[in-house]
């Protein structure tokens, strides 16, 4: 017996357009959640498709930021046609005369973390935050932590271990973080800083962490959103790495 949905009916209760799936192997469920509110079949965000950027142009240049309106091409057929080459722009931040940025948590062998404090004029005041800095042209992510570590808390790591990379804000801007964690610490004192950078350090008790950071929120600092989640991340790679995990 032929199938009503091979006949071109569908099944009372699914939207019009659904017989367009049936050979898609999902079940009428399934096959809903593929569906666009005009009934028409959705575009999956398959992994498979082919996408990639093919064209930068620079928009403005400063100092240190410039805005790209990037286009890609989106392999994705557009409703109504069947034409799978789109080409799309996005809007982007880069980094000037940087290749990165490096992330910097560091503990000390009595159980402090060291954070800075500073003043950040795009949200309009003072940021607690990790140890950071841009990593020069022909400069090792590595090398820049150190450096940064130095100049910004006067600290020298003995052990500087990656721990993590990743982009820091993918929907805005191309900077991908280098994440260390450092340790074995020795105050050599404060390094050459930028004549903009007014650090204060922070030396925060690990078991006192939640409640200082609280404390600074009440007081109206901002608290850098990778203070929460990269500290936590490098303690439990310490404990592994010292066989107590």
């Amino acid at each position: 017996m032929q199938s009503p949905i091979a006949n071109g009916e569908r099944r009372p209760g699914l939207p019009a357009g659904m017989n367009s799936l049936r050979c898609s192997g999902r079940s009428p469920r399934e096959q809903l959640r593929w569906m666009s509110s005009s009934g028409r079949p959705r575009r999956p965000a398959n992994k498979n498709i082919h996408m990639k950027v093919i064209n930068r142009k620079t928009l403005w240049e400063g100092k240190f930021l410039r805005a790209v309106l990037v286009e890609y091409l989106d392999g994705r057929p557009s409703e109504g046609s069947a034409e799978p080459d789109v080409i799309r722009d996005w809007e982007t931040i880069e980094r000037v005369g940087s290749r990165g940025v490096v992330v910097i948590v560091p503990f000390t062998s009595d159980a402090l973390v060291v954070l800075i404090r500073q003043f950040r004029p795009a949200v309009d005041g003072y940021v607690v935050e990790l140890p950071a800095g841009l990593i020069d042209k022909g400069e090792k992510a590595e090398e820049t932590a150190h450096r940064e570590l130095i100049e910004e808390t006067g600290y020298a790591a003995g052990v500087m271990d990656f721990l993590i990379s990743g982009p820091a804000s993918s929907g805005s801007s191309s900077e991908i973080l280098d994440v260390f964690v450092a340790s074995e610490l020795s105050f050599v004192g404060i390094g050459e800083r930028d004549e903009s950078e007014n650090i204060e350090v922070l030396m925060v008790p690990l078991d006192m962490l939640d409640q200082k950071i609280s404390e600074l929120q009440a007081a109206g600092n901002f608290v850098d959103l990778k203070v929460h989640g990269m500290i936590r991340l490098a303690r439990d790679y310490l404990a592994k790495k010292q066989g107590k995990a």
